[in-house]
Formats: C-alpha cells, structure tokens, sequence
C-alpha cells in the first residue's frame, strides 16, 4: 500500500513521539528520578500520560490509513444512496 505524503508524516511523529516516550519512562524509572523536586515530577508524569494519549491518537489514525473502501464504494455506489445517480462530488 502506497502512502499519502502526509500520512508517512503521521507515521514519522508517531515514532519520533515513541522514541522520546521510551526516554521518559526510562527516566522516570531510574533513581535519579526520585531527586528531582516533587512538583517536577508530577509534571513529568503529567507529561509522560498526554503523551501516551497523543501517541495512541496517531496509532489510530496510522490504522485508519489502511481501511479498504467496500466493494459499492469501488463501484460508485456509496453515494447514489437514492437511486438517482451520482452525487455532485463524484460527477
């Protein structure tokens, strides 16, 4: 399957994101971690939890790109939901 430029750049952040996810958590696993001030480190916890999120967001959207479009939509039907031809879109 051949990518779209901008769905290779959500592919290329979503990886980019992984790799710096997996240096936090590092972080935050090691004892130096536990020097840090208090209030730091609910930020980073705070941090390393939004950026979970985002990375689960743009794993669902790296999913969606390989969603196969029905055999009715292949053959123009998706949108003649009325039966009077097709829409202005598809003209």
């Amino acid at each position: 399957m051949s990518l779209l430029p901008h769905q290779e750049r959500v592919i290329a952040e979503r990886d980019q994101l992984n790799t710096r996810l997996t240096s936090l958590r590092a972080f935050i696993a090691a004892d130096t971690f536990r020097q840090v001030e208090r209030d730091e480190r609910q930020r980073l916890m705070r941090q390393e939890a939004v950026m979970t999120e985002f990375a689960q967001v743009l794993t669902e959207r790296i999913n969606a790109f390989t969603v196969v479009p029905t055999d009715d939509f292949v053959l123009g039907k998706a949108c003649d939901l009325s039966g009077e031809g097709t829409c202005e879109s598809c003209q």
